[in-house]
């Protein structure tokens, strides 16, 4: 399933980021959600195990991944332009601590190679490369 936001669609999204991190937390019957690197292979072994993402599984994808990274390394969402490869997603840009960003960040890249079997690595291996480019 494909998922693109309205602007009014994408502010929800924003204002829901913590209701669909617990969402999410009750789905996969754990205790804590966090962004430790346990929990990010947890959160991916559980997406990849969904045959059918609906359009709540991909907007808690968004939303854990999405805070991961900014948790990580910092940075601010946006709505991404029709232009782009994953128009009407959010995306995560202005982040960097060590070095400034290059490239936007966007969970929907990450969760569309989960979804058909692309990744070349663990998400948490996406995460590591982050923190240690650009985390503190």
């Amino acid at each position: 399933m494909e998922l693109e936001l309205t602007k009014k669609e994408y502010q929800e999204f924003l204002n829901n980021i913590d209701n669909h991190l617990i969402n999410l937390k009750m789905k996969m019957k754990i205790k804590n959600i966090d962004f430790s690197i346990n929990c990010i292979d947890e959160v991916e072994k559980y997406f990849e195990n969904i045959n059918d993402m609906n359009s709540e599984d991909i907007k808690e994808f968004w939303a854990y991944f999405g805070e991961a990274i900014r948790h990580y390394v910092g940075g601010d969402y946006k709505l991404a332009p029709k232009s782009e490869d994953v128009a009407l997603t959010p995306i995560i840009i202005n982040y960097g601590y060590k070095e400034k960003w290059k490239i936007r960040q966007s969970p929907e890249v990450w969760r569309d190679k989960l979804v058909r079997k692309k990744l070349n690595t663990k998400l948490s291996e996406n995460v590591k490369y982050l923190i240690e480019k650009y985390g503190v």
